[in-house]
């Protein structure tokens, strides 16, 4: 499920969750099933989010029905009828009758799961798993491009993020920023900028590691080699579609990975049926379980059709966070510039395997890029 707000009682939530034609108006539930005991209705299902071409964009808009909001509905219903109640309002309340009838009152339940990617026996994502990975995600802008990043280090006020989202800008001397997860915009410099498919930067800001404006953000934490796996759930964070100034909060994505392309101690490329979108480079990529940090989303797929290229936004690709695990050896002594050298030096199937996917244009001519 993805999310634009942490507020208690959202008017409007956004979902990766296939919505067919004809659903407008139909409820939406918190559980793995509907028919769970367990489920709770929490919106109604809005017509779908179109783009200027007429192209359905892959989040589904819904009507939030926010759980103190039904409670007090259903207190009403539970009073004498009032005949001075509009048509509108009755067709309303009957509305939540039905929902009361069928589910128990409120309670606090896990995210919503997208039937695209998670089967019915399947345990949903711990919301204190998604928060805490939320709260490591920052919003990366460089002139007036912006993307997304993750922060891998307080201490040294290190961010992570893609190269193609500041590399023109950095070519130019133009500034950086980057929106903590506290809300507070503080300016960054390029510590280091990968080339070729090494589609990696570091970014460096200058927040010492007890300043307040770090307060409620989290590091990302590396996963183990042994927990990255075909079929594994993940979720995509990041800042996609909105302007940096229509949105305080990231959005997360779900899905899994479809692929782990090279040898089983050396992943070099992770293939996701996560929805990505533009603005969601340089966002992490986190198991659903545990929210460690797996790859660094990085483009979305494009295929030739007969009505040109079109974008398949539920095909997207990672770099795996151990092609960077130097970065991470090096947290105990100041990273610098020439010690990330190291990165550049990377096996020649990693290479060959995102030619298989980018082509052989450079880094800033690549049209999958996000």
């Amino acid at each position: 499920t993805t999310t634009t707000t942490t507020t208690p009682s959202p008017l409007l939530f956004l979902t990766d969750a296939r919505c067919l034609p004809g659903t407008e108006g139909a409820p939406v539930f918190l559980g793995t099933q509907p028919t769970d005991s367990a489920a709770v209705p929490v919106g109604i299902v809005l017509p779908a989010l179109t783009q200027p071409d007429g192209r359905r964009l892959e989040l589904q808009p819904v009507l939030c029905l926010a759980p103190d909001v039904l409670a007090r509905c259903t207190v009403l219903l539970r009073a004498p009828a009032d005949t001075s109640r509009s048509a509108a309002a009755t067709a309303v309340l009957d509305t939540h009758q039905l929902a009361a009838q069928v589910c128990p009152p409120p309670r606090a339940c896990a995210l919503a799961s997208s039937s695209s990617s998670r089967s019915p026996s399947a345990q949903a994502t711990p919301p204190a798993v998604v928060q805490t990975a939320l709260q490591s995600v920052v919003l990366v802008q460089a002139g007036g491009v912006w993307g997304s990043g993750v922060v891998v280090s307080r201490d040294q006020g290190l961010v992570l993020t893609n190269a193609h989202v500041i590399h023109r800008a950095a070519q130019t001397s133009t500034s950086f920023s980057v929106r903590l997860p506290g809300g507070w915009v503080v300016p960054a410099t390029v510590l280091w900028l990968g080339r070729g498919f090494l589609d990696a930067a570091v970014l460096r800001v200058d927040v010492a590691a007890d300043d307040s404006r770090w307060q409620g953000a989290q590091v990302a934490r590396p996963v183990s080699l042994t927990e990255v796996v075909h079929g594994a759930e993940v979720l995509a964070l990041g800042f996609p579609l909105l302007p940096p100034q229509q949105t305080r909060a990231p959005f997360a994505t779900s899905g899994m990975l479809s692929v782990v392309c090279g040898p089983q101690n050396r992943p070099v490329l992770l293939h996701t049926s996560v929805p990505v979108f533009p603005g969601s480079s340089g966002g992490p990529l986190v198991l659903a379980r545990s929210g460690a940090l797996v790859g660094i989303v990085t483009s979305f797929a494009q295929m030739h059709t007969s009505r040109g290229l079109e974008t398949q936004c539920r095909l997207s690709f990672a770099l795996p966070v151990h092609l960077l695990q130097p970065l991470w050896q090096q947290m105990h002594r100041p990273v610098t510039k020439d010690s990330l050298t190291c990165l550049h030096r990377q096996p020649a199937f990693a290479q060959l395997a995102w030619r298989a996917v980018c082509g052989d244009g450079a880094l800033e001519d690549v049209p999958s890029k996000l």
